[in-house]
């Protein structure tokens, strides 16, 4: 199964598909084994995602004036996905990471090793972010910045970050169960 700019637009929302997906033949039965058991090698990207547009697909959606954006690049099989490169992006704001999530199916088995290479947040998105989730008192937090790497699973983290902005740094490491 292969799809070259394969576009899914959703109001004003536009996402682009591209990769390749081996060992899963539409015309045989049992389509959900093979996509279980394929070879993947997929990207993903949005350069404007308005939320709005996909409020009926989930349970809450924050009311944000500014859209999103994601670029993903992943490749591997439901046991072992690589990313290769994940961004997701508010503004000027973006979170950009990497590493392997395996047992993707098998939820009590899931792990991750994932590897932040640059967290940067902008007081006016941040702004924009924090108030729709009714948090105040932001502006300690403009301009800041995050890189490290959490290992885990979805009972426990282990995590090493350095967290930077213009009141200072931190290091922080630690352990959660």
């Amino acid at each position: 199964l292969e799809f070259n700019s394969f576009y899914l637009t959703l109001g004003s929302s536009q996402f682009v598909f591209n990769g390749e997906v081996d060992g899963v033949n539409l015309l045989e039965p049992n389509v959900t084994e093979q996509l279980k058991a394929a070879q993947y090698d997929l990207d993903v990207r949005s350069e404007e995602i308005d939320l709005k547009d996909i409020a009926d697909f989930t349970t809450y959606t924050p009311d944000l004036e500014k859209s999103l954006s994601m670029d993903f690049r992943t490749e591997g099989s439901a046991d072992s996905l690589w990313i290769d490169r994940a961004e997701l992006g508010i503004g000027e704001s973006f979170v950009n990471l990497n590493g392997i999530i395996k047992n993707i199916i098998d939820r009590q088995n899931l792990s991750y090793e994932v590897r932040f290479e640059g967290i940067n947040l902008r007081n006016e998105d941040l702004a924009q972010l924090l108030d729709s989730l009714a948090i105040p008192n932001n502006e300690e937090l403009q301009s800041l910045s995050i890189s490290g790497q959490a290992n885990g699973s979805l009972q426990n983290v282990e995590g090493d970050f350095s967290i930077s902005s213009r009141l200072g740094s931190l290091e922080i490491e630690g352990e959660t169960q």
